[in-house]
This record gives structure tokens, C-alpha cells and sequence, in this order.
């Protein structure tokens, strides 16, 4: 055995760092039950002005999160508000959370959990690798991996997957219906099961057809978005935009919409308390709340600055999209934070989950960001791409659904390069089905 020494230079936030990373993060709604949570605590903190019946009557515009998409809802003037009832669903981070089980793990493993939980997207899969975990929170490839297992044997099976073929197989095993066909054909031969090629599967894997329909109603029995179903409940939930942008003539007005929050401040009151006090715990206690008071409004200003310049970028770079004279512009991360100086995490942070309201409608900041496709010498949106796949699908003939090979072809001669792979997963994403199941469902 050896000593070794070295000198290795590791970036680590303080406390406060993370704290105000997390108010950055926070939408209108969220920094709301934020502040009066705090206020609670801290009489120090003051708000003033805002309240719950202030929310709901200063949004412009009341937004549905149901079936395809947002739907405006009308009410008239005798009632501004339209009902509301309490959502008693879970959202998916808190149902995996509440499966941890605690004597299992140190206290770290299970902070390293739960921040794995947060990373998962909608649909459940982990879109960020084990070594980038690793890097942000300085846990050995050992601790993520563990902890990554952790998570992939929680319910829904199939969650923390990084891929659909990892999804398939963690269910088939979790169900106890691993094969070692079953996984040669999640592993290789999923094309071939969307486009209905049994025939073509049965001489590959040398196995009789019925065989292989055997197998691929095995595969019809598990679920591809194992998130999915979580946090929608049957009664709709309303979307307030965090940031309105209405068009005044020959120019744009940007708005934070968080005037029902209130202002935040310190008493003044408990600063003069805390410099005339003469008792030492009486100012202790006081410049501890003071300092925490001093912190958020900091904070929250902060955000407040960082929201308005992050929108202005956002409009100004899809601006003939907001006039309605295009598509969406190509852009990026990247692009906001180089212009803006800002990390690129930090941009990140700063439009997760928070909505934009303009006369196109109310959208998801991360909407607005879109990369760029290579079309005709000038690049194009993959939004404006997916719109013409739409449009494709839409006009094809029902008896002969286009496969992605055809759209493919139809998008090249528009002067639009794509892989069949990627207008798959353009199609994907967009939830269409494929050719096959198109053609069946017609």
C-alpha cells in the first residue's frame, strides 16, 4: 500500500448558494407558499399586499392542463372565479419518495435518492448519466450507482430507466417474465415489433410465428412512460403564467405576473428592536432572523432579474414567432446564457416548470427552446420540423400511413435533411403513433 498525495480543485455550494438556487427554481405559485411558510417563521420577513383571493383575481388568463393541451377558460364578470376543487393526486417524486426505506441507507444514500428522484422526467426515465451525478454531487460512481438501483426497484417498475430498452427489461425482471428471448427482442428487435414484422422476428430469432406472438403480447402488457398517470387528476388544475408579454404598438412590454405575491421586505420594527436591545439573546435571536429575512428578499430579487432578462432574450429571439409571422427560432441554452453571461444551469433553473403568457398563448418557457435542424443552407427549429410532420401525418392517406422512412423522404424534398431515427423520435415526441398502429387504429 501507498500514500499518495494530491491536489484536486472541487466546486461545492454553501448552504446559502443552494438555498438561493432553489427560490431561483420556484414559480409564482411555488415562491408563494415559499414566502408565507417563511413569514411563519420569521417575523422579521414582511409581505405586504398579496393573498390567496388576489392570486386567482389578477391572472389575465386562466389556463387548462388537460387532454392535448392548455384551453382558456371564460367565466363572467358576476363570477371571476371559476371553481376549484383539491387535488388529491400524488405527483411521482412524492410516491417513490415515500418508498424509501430509511434503515437501508445512510443518511447521504438517501439525500443522493431523493436527488435522483427530483432528476427523473415525467415519464420516469433518469436523462442525466450516473458519471454526470457523480460530478454534481461529488458521491462516488459506486454511491450513484447504488442508489441509482435504489430507485429502479421502487413502483412503478420500469422507473429510473435511462432508455425505453432499460424500462422494458427492469419491468420484464420486476414481473418476473425475464426470458432470454424477451430481452433479445427489447434489446434488438423493437423496430420490428412496432411495424408488425413477426414473420421477419420468427426468422431471426429462429422461433415459430405463434411463438414470437406470444411474446410480443408480453411486451403489449408493459407500460413505455411508467411516470405517466401520476399528478393528473380528473379535475383540471389552472396554470398562472409566471411572466406575461403583451404587444403595445411598436413595442413589446414584458411583466412579471407575481403582484398577488406582495412585496418583500424587513420590519423595520425588529431592526430597531435589534439595535436598541440591550439582553444578548433577544439580538441574537434578531440579527439570526434578520440575516435569513435579508437573504430571501436578496433572493428574491434576484429571481425577479434573472426571469426578466431571460425573457427578454427569449422574445427577442423568437419574436417573429410572437408577432405571428414564423416558427420558432432554433435556441438554446447556450445561446440565453452566453448573451446573458449567466451559467447555463443557472438559465435552466430559472425556466424550469414556469409558463409565458403572450398573444400566441401560454406556453412552458422550455417550449421556447428549440435546436436547430439544417434546411436549405439556413436552419430551421426542430419545432418548426415537428409541425411539418404534423402536417405530413395529417394530409397522408389513412389506407397507407406514411412510415418514417416516407416521412423522411417528404421532409427531404422540402429541403429538410433528417434521419429516419431522428424523425422517429421527433414522432415520439410529439405522441403519434407509428405507421402500423396508425394504420390499425383507422
Amino acid at each position: 500500500m501507498d500514500l499518495l498525495q494530491e491536489i484536486s480543485q472541487k466546486q461545492t455550494l454553501s448552504l446559502l448558494q443552494t438555498q438561493s438556487l432553489k427560490i431561483l427554481m420556484m414559480n409564482n405559485s411555488e415562491l408563494y407558499d415559499f414566502l408565507q411558510r417563511e413569514q411563519m417563521e420569521n417575523p422579521v420577513l414582511e409581505l405586504e399586499g398579496g393573498s390567496e383571493e388576489e392570486k386567482i383575481r389578477s391572472v389575465g388568463d386562466w389556463f387548462c392542463r388537460q387532454g392535448h393541451g392548455p384551453e382558456s377558460i371564460e367565466w363572467d364578470d358576476e363570477e371571476r372565479e371559476p371553481a376549484r376543487k383539491e387535488d388529491q393526486t400524488i405527483s411521482l417524486q412524492e410516491s417513490l419518495k415515500s418508498q424509501i426505506r430509511l434503515r437501508m441507507y445512510t443518511k447521504r444514500e438517501i439525500q443522493l435518492i431523493q436527488y435522483i428522484i427530483d432528476l427523473l422526467d415525467e415519464d420516469g426515465y433518469l436523462t442525466v448519466s450516473a458519471d454526470e451525478i457523480s460530478s454534481l454531487t461529488n458521491c462516488s460512481p459506486d454511491q450513484v450507482r447504488k442508489c441509482i438501483d435504489a430507485v429502479q426497484g421502487m413502483e412503478p417498475a420500469g422507473v429510473g430507466a435511462g432508455s425505453l430498452c432499460e424500462c422494458l427489461l427492469l419491468q420484464l425482471e420486476a414481473k418476473g417474465l425475464w426470458d432470454r428471448n424477451l430481452a433479445s427482442i427489447v434489446e434488438n428487435h423493437l423496430p420490428e415489433v412496432a411495424y408488425g414484422h413477426y414473420h421477419k422476428l420468427a426468422r431471426q430469432l429462429s422461433l415459430p410465428i405463434k411463438e414470437v406472438k406470444e411474446y410480443v403480447a408480453v411486451l403489449h402488457t408493459l407500460n413505455p412512460r411508467p411516470g405517466s398517470g401520476f399528478g393528473c387528476p380528473e379535475n383540471p388544475a389552472y396554470i398562472i403564467p409566471d411572466v406575461l408579454i403583451d404587444r403595445q404598438e411598436d413595442s413589446w412590454e414584458i411583466t412579471l405576473n407575481d403582484r398577488w405575491i406582495g412585496s418583500v421586505g424587513v420590519s423595520r420594527m425588529y431592526e430597531a428592536l435589534y439595535h436598541h436591545s440591550k439582553d444578548p439573546g433577544t439580538t441574537e435571536y434578531l440579527k439570526e432572523k434578520i440575516r435569513r429575512a435579508q437573504f430571501i428578499v436578496k433572493s428574491v430579487e434576484q429571481r425577479r432579474n434573472t426571469l426578466l432578462r431571460v425573457t427578454r432574450v427569449v422574445l427577442d429571439r423568437q419574436k417573429e414567432y410572437f408577432e405571428g409571422r414564423g416558427p420558432l427560432a432554433p435556441l438554446n441554452l447556450s445561446m440565453v446564457s452566453s448573451e446573458l453571461k449567466l451559467h447555463e444551469s443557472t438559465v435552466s433553473r430559472a425556466i424550469r416548470e414556469k409558463y409565458l403568457q403572450s398573444p400566441a398563448g401560454t406556453r412552458l418557457f422550455k417550449d421556447f427552446f428549440s435546436a436547430g435542424v439544417a434546411s436549405c443552407g439556413e436552419t430551421m427549429s426542430s419545432h418548426a420540423v415537428k409541425e411539418m410532420i404534423v402536417r405530413l401525418i395529417r394530409e397522408e392517406d389513412a389506407a397507407r400511413p406514411l412510415s418514417d422512412s416516407a416521412l423522411a423522404e417528404k421532409l427531404k424534398g422540402s429541403g429538410v435533411n433528417l434521419s429516419r431515427r431522428t424523425v422517429a423520435k421527433y414522432r415520439d415526441e410529439l405522441k403519434i403513433k407509428n405507421a402500423f398502429e396508425r394504420r390499425s387504429l383507422k
